[in-house]
């Protein structure tokens, strides 16, 4: 740990619950906490992933920082696959790749120093808006490093009040429609 960094844990209903560079969101004693957690790697597909994955590369590769992009399409149309493509690529370059996780906090963070942060929220559009707001008001979000936020959805309903929630904390939104 940094020595500049300190922790502090607030224990509340005889529970408490701690992170170093990030922040734990608990919406009450029957609800676990919702963290971002490191992603499991997936087998990216084989085929290249045309113009979008062309698009998400330069997404990634942007210096406007943070960004978030709401990927969205119909089922099927590939926006999980192109998530997959996309983590593989941040990995290759030492970025962390994370996504919500609910329950137990029992891993600690990812590498020490990653060149960047990929968070991929793959079903933004069932997620409570709560939820959601909680997740991108996250510490580990606003680091001195690359970040991205991936939101996947198939539409576009709950994108206004979410791009509404980052206005004013110099966030880059945008959209991206994915096509079968």
């Amino acid at each position: 740990m940094n020595p500049d960094q300190r922790q502090l844990i607030q224990a509340a209903g005889g529970v408490a619950y701690g992170a170093v560079g990030g922040s734990v969101h608990n919406h009450g004693p029957a609800v676990p906490p919702l963290v971002f957690a490191d992603r499991p790697p997936a087998v990216p597909p084989t085929r290249h992933g045309g113009p979008a994955a062309k698009d998400l590369r330069i997404w990634l590769a942007d210096t406007r920082t943070p960004a978030v992009r709401w990927l969205y399409g119909a089922a099927g149309s590939g926006k999980t696959a192109l998530a997959d493509r996309l983590a593989a690529r941040a990995r290759k370059r030492r970025w962390r790749v994370v996504e919500p996780a609910a329950g137990d906090i029992t891993a600690g963070p990812g590498e020490p120093s990653p060149a960047g942060l990929l968070a991929i929220i793959g079903d933004a559009g069932s997620r409570s808006l709560t939820d959601l707001i909680w997740l991108l008001s996250n510490a580990i979000l606003y680091q001195p490093r690359p970040t991205r936020v991936l939101l996947i959805a198939r539409d576009l309903t709950r994108w206004p009040v979410v791009r509404a929630a980052l206005a004013g904390r110099g966030v880059w939104t945008d959209t991206q429609q994915v096509n079968r």
